[in-house]
């Protein structure tokens, strides 16, 4: 519901490459496994592709890098 829409804005205003990270760092959600779920399913759906990967913020692992494939059918489908 308002969670999901939460989420959901964070990735459309996110332009260039984010990271499930950088979502949950702008929406303010906690639960960052909630995020990566809403994202697999954009990335199954065809709204989000990945376009690199880079240290995360702590630096002990990698992270995947993200951008939309399409941000007028992004926001036309998904944002409102």
């Amino acid at each position: 519901g308002a969670l999901k829409q939460v989420v959901m804005k964070a990735v459309y205003v996110s332009i260039s490459g984010f990271s499930a990270s950088d979502i949950q760092r702008l929406s303010g959600v906690g639960d960052k496994h909630y995020i990566q779920k809403i994202m697999r399913k954009l990335i199954a759906d065809g709204y989000l592709v990945q376009v690199g990967r880079r240290k995360c913020d702590h630096g002990n692992s990698i992270e995947r890098v993200f951008t939309i494939v399409d941000r007028a059918k992004f926001r036309l489908d998904l944002v409102g």
